[in-house]
């Protein structure tokens, strides 16, 4: 989806998740005829800080992408200056992050994608029915592909990239 500036992207693992936020990137880049600069944060990221980001970097189009964010969600304890900062939940963390983006790129079109693999608690862990900062988010779920199809959808991957296939890959 090309319309939402704020999107999470959810499946099974090894589906294509990742794959899927690089053609929209490149379908982003082509529709508006200019590139897009990505982010990708590091695993303990929190809103940045003047030192973070040099005072030149002024792009015109920005994503930040945040890829297989349940890997982020424990709260987790930063180290700065020897001190322990309270802990601060992944959702607090992003919207910090977003408002923090949101002003110092004023004017830019900026968009916010995420990735997940489909995991039971991850609604409550993010709280991803309660929390402030998903209220801007479009969530969509990849639909999985059904047994019955793998060995076709396998087979066409690889006369695609010219793959010589293992028959006991194709009946895992």
């Amino acid at each position: 989806r090309l319309d939402v500036p704020h999107l999470l992207l959810t499946g099974r693992t090894g589906l294509g998740k990742t794959r899927e936020c690089i053609e929209l990137f490149l379908r982003l880049s082509k529709q508006k005829n200019e590139e897009f600069t990505v982010l990708t944060p590091r695993d303990d990221f929190d809103r940045p800080s003047a030192h973070d980001i040099p005072p030149d970097f002024s792009p015109r189009n920005l994503i930040l992408f945040i890829d297989d964010i349940q890997r982020l969600c424990p709260a987790s304890r930063i180290k700065i200056n020897k001190a322990d900062l309270p802990a601060r939940s992944f959702h607090d963390r992003l919207s910090s992050t977003i408002q923090w983006m949101n002003e110092r790129f004023a004017g830019a079109d900026l968009r916010v994608v995420l990735t997940s693999r489909d995991d039971p608690d991850l609604r409550e862990r993010v709280r991803l029915d309660s929390a402030d900062v998903w209220s801007e988010f479009s969530v969509i779920q990849l639909p999985g592909i059904h047994r019955d199809e793998r060995q076709k959808f396998i087979r066409a991957i690889g006369e695609h990239y010219g793959l010589i296939l293992e028959r006991d890959a194709l009946e895992y």
